[in-house]
């Protein structure tokens, strides 16, 4: 499939097709905004009941693509419509938010791909350096994880993470590792459950243990 380019038009079509096809016609229409930033795909919004895609990558992706974020903006839209949201740490991507795209899944063989991420066909077009961004690991549900959090909010979502996981600190990426794997996040903690001694070295000097700052942020 070859490069395409998004329009109001084309979403407005492809949302009532899913709608009908995958959510039994329950989400009311939103309104479609786009956006021209590289930090999230898409984003579904409650109070205006709008889905923001954005074109950063306009012309460089497939229309397929464009219907997995859509797809997955449309997961949240639905949860909304029916009153059934995620709550607590998880309130974006938790049970409910994989119930519904495991649910696609199968009734797709797969072919878009639902999950907490949406994978493209093409490098991303952000440039992170390792002074932009903070790792924060530790264990949640006796499970090890690691998210990757932007310098300016590590503290704000830490002070929120503190009361779900244990043993957690604060590390800078070892030199010249931009964690490239892994999506920066500003809002909230998307984390990845990884075997500790995996990613150890990649983790670098530790800024922040047992509650105690080592150095100045």
């Amino acid at each position: 499939m070859s490069a395409f380019s998004i329009t109001s038009s084309y979403l407005e079509t492809r949302f009532n097709e899913f709608n009908r096809k995958y959510f039994y016609s329950a989400i009311p229409m939103v309104r479609f905004k786009f956006s021209k930033t590289t930090r999230i795909l898409g984003l579904y919004t409650h109070s205006t009941k709008s889905i923001t895609i954005t074109t950063a990558y306009d012309g460089k992706i497939t229309s397929e693509e464009y219907d997995k974020i859509l797809i997955h903006e449309m997961v949240h839209a639905y949860l909304d419509a029916i009153n059934d949201t995620d709550t607590g740490a998880h309130k974006h991507h938790g049970a409910h938010f994989y119930r519904e795209a495991n649910r696609i899944n199968l009734l797709t063989d797969n072919r878009y791909e639902i999950s907490r991420t949406t994978k493209l066909g093409v490098p991303s077009i952000r440039k992170r350096v390792c002074s932009d961004f903070y790792l924060l690991a530790g264990y949640y549900n006796g499970r090890y994880v690691v998210g990757k959090v932007s310098a300016p909010n590590i503290k704000r979502i830490l002070k929120f993470m503190k009361e779900y996981l244990t043993e957690y600190k604060v590390y800078v990426p070892a030199k010249g590792d931009n964690f490239s794997d892994y999506t920066t996040r500003y809002r909230r903690f998307n984390y990845r459950f990884i075997e500790q001694t995996k990613v150890i070295a990649r983790l670098g000097e530790c800024i922040m243990a047992d509650g105690t700052w080592k150095q100045a942020i």
